[in-house]
């Protein structure tokens, strides 16, 4: 799927932040409305390895803040996805239109992703493999996860 993000089918410019979203996804296994309500803040992209904070308002059931260690793969594309962001702002993905992409915007570009790689089924589903490192999806991107 990560070949998929870097098609003439998805404009230049949005093709990091499309890879940076698959690979996050399925390294950490964020339901989609956490990964959309991410700021850059919110990562340690110089620490080894790479952490994520997950503060507890914006998981489901506010179970408590938490931290996720970034696979040196994700670590990697994240930062430089950081350093060819076509637009500032404080959140992680940014969208053409807002300032932050919502649900149902990562849920059209992974579907359109999964399209373009051919992988089935070409949607997901919240909370299916949250928070872990689910096997499926690190099988459809090719990461080596540990």
């Amino acid at each position: 799927m990560r070949d998929a993000c870097l098609s003439d089918s998805f404009a230049t410019y949005l093709q990091d932040r499309n890879e940076t979203l698959i690979v996050l996804l399925a390294d950490t296994g964020l339901r989609v409305s956490e990964l959309v309500a991410l700021d850059w803040e919110y990562l340690d992209l110089d620490a080894e390895p790479g952490e994520l904070y997950l503060p507890s308002e914006i998981q489901i059931g506010n179970p408590g803040a938490s931290y996720l260690d970034l696979a040196d793969e994700t670590l990697r594309q994240l930062r430089r996805y950081r350093n060819r962001v076509w637009k500032n702002g404080e959140a992680l993905f940014l969208s053409r239109q807002s300032d932050r992409m919502i649900d149902r915007s990562v849920r059209n570009t992974v579907t359109r992703v999964a399209e373009e790689a051919d992988v089935r089924p070409y949607r997901i589903e919240g909370g299916v493999a949250s928070h872990t490192k689910c096997p499926l999806i690190r099988a459809v991107t090719r990461l080596p996860f540990e």
